[in-house]
């Protein structure tokens, strides 16, 4: 999914409530300066509070986000025709309208005014609609000027697949790119074949590719495998691919019927959400722990006899293969990188695939401590915060150790690398390559908010047993 879409549907929901709030307090104020029935409708005079009305105004604006996002408003890789949401729109508030007035009715609870109802429902359907009206806007505009324009390429054979491939081509949204076959039509650019798809995904920055033809059960799942390992997005037409596919999302474009393959529970709202887990929960933990970061970093300082040495920085593989600068405190005396190969060289029992050293002799007497408790890592919690690791994923790898591997692995990068994971909390030094990542792949397939809570719960626990947790 593009970050303009992204944002621009996330945004959605904060909109959404600050529109409903903005509206009741709106109706509010007109209610003081309008008495439409004088006798029937409570005086003006008689008015509660502004202070009173604030927390149910409020409540109903949530109320009205769940009840939203309950009926599918807010699904990320869901694109509705600017009509269709409009009258989605109306049904949701009417269905909220219905809550409002159900809630009253069964708790026999007096409101003050039916007329600040009315007139708050009246404002908030207005007000959604010129939110989703203005954010359409703001992407035609961009997709205008060629911003955060989706680069689509084709698969498949026959005049169905040049039909979906001249679809494409009209629509706005998108940047054909070409299509890949047995053979090439002359309707539309011929890129290759099936064969080739890895090249082009890497050649030509594709974020999108589209099964538009019935595939062999073991082509279909290899170009899937492709696009997951270089993290495009795999959409098909309905019906013509028999592979698993128990994480889809729907979408239309122009005449056609989409389905896409998500690489990841997490793809969506699951990364908003995982984003706001790792924000709230690394500026709690440099909170807290801000004493154990300052006894740690004068402890590596003494050791170190140096204030220069204190971080150990490192180029690591990161969300989507992109190398980051990771940090962690010092456990290795001066002039360790340099003797890392040769110590890996002439290792016995090491973890297959995995460049790290049992007994290490280049740890030093503070790192050893630092490293069973875990607190070399606490500078990991800036990696967190600024948005290149997560609280939990995948353990980050070396270039080093990524390049003599399959690449399979790069599947695993569709999350970002995590302080702690699945894989660490499941075994302790014994772990190889290959068992990482098979752990690994069921977190990144299996994902879910509970899921991470309970590993951050499992590894405080090792750590307060003084176990630590796999590096």
């Amino acid at each position: 999914m593009k970050k303009i879409e992204l944002l621009l549907g996330s945004i959605k929901v904060p909109l959404d409530i600050m529109v409903a709030f903005g509206a009741f307090l709106l109706s509010y104020t007109i209610r003081q300066y309008t008495d439409l029935i004088p006798g029937v409708q409570v005086a003006v005079q008689d008015i509660p509070p502004l202070h009173e009305f604030i927390p149910f105004a409020l409540t109903a604006a949530l109320v009205m986000g769940l009840i939203f996002a309950f009926q599918g408003m807010y699904k990320l890789s869901t694109k509705v025709p600017l009509r269709q949401e409009l009258l989605r729109v109306i049904g949701a508030v009417f269905l909220w309208f219905m809550v409002i007035i159900g809630y009253f009715f069964l708790t026999r609870e007096y409101f003050f005014s039916r007329l600040v109802l009315v007139y708050g429902v009246l404002f908030t359907t207005l007000g959604l609609w010129l939110v989703r009206l203005g954010l359409q806007m703001i992407q035609v505009f961009l997709e205008k000027k060629g911003i955060g324009l989706a680069r689509v390429v084709v698969i498949g054979d026959g005049t169905f697949a040049d039909h979906v491939s001249l679809v494409f081509q009209k629509e706005r949204a998108y940047q054909f790119v070409g299509r890949l076959g047995m053979v090439g039509s002359g309707v539309v650019e011929y890129l290759g074949s099936y064969q080739q798809l890895e090249d082009i995904l890497m050649t030509k920055q594709v974020d999108r590719v589209i099964q538009a033809s019935t595939l062999s059960h073991e082509m279909a799942k290899s170009l899937v495998s492709v696009a997951k390992r270089n993290h495009v997005e795999y959409l098909y037409i309905p019906d013509l691919l028999e592979v698993q596919t128990t994480n889809v999302d729907m979408s239309v474009v122009g005449s056609l019927s989409l389905f896409r393959l998500k690489n990841t529970p997490l793809d969506g709202w699951g990364r908003v959400a995982k984003r706001a887990l790792d924000i709230v929960g690394s500026v709690i933990g440099v909170v807290i722990l801000s004493p154990l970061w300052l006894c740690t970093a004068i402890a590596v300082g003494i050791q170190m006899k140096s204030l220069r040495q204190i971080i150990f920085k490192q180029k690591r593989y990161g969300y989507r293969g992109k190398l980051f600068q990771f940090y962690k405190f010092q456990s290795m005396r001066v002039g360790a990188v340099e003797e890392h190969e040769a110590l890996v060289n002439n290792s016995v029992g090491e973890r297959k695939g995995l460049l790290k050293i049992n007994h290490d002799p280049r740890v030093t007497t503070v790192g050893k401590f630092i490293r069973k408790t875990s607190l070399d890592e606490l500078p990991q919690l800036w990696n967190v915060l600024i948005g290149t690791m997560s609280l939990v994923g995948p353990r980050p790898h070396m270039p080093a150790e990524i390049d003599k591997l399959t690449r399979d692995y790069y599947a695993l990068l569709n999350v970002k690398p995590g302080i702690t994971g699945l894989a660490q909390i499941s075994g302790r030094s014994d772990n190889d390559f290959d068992d990482e990542m098979r752990i690994d792949t069921v977190y990144v397939e299996n994902w879910s908010l509970w899921m991470d809570l309970s590993i951050l719960i499992k590894t405080v626990w090792k750590v307060v047993r003084v176990e630590g947790v796999q590096e």
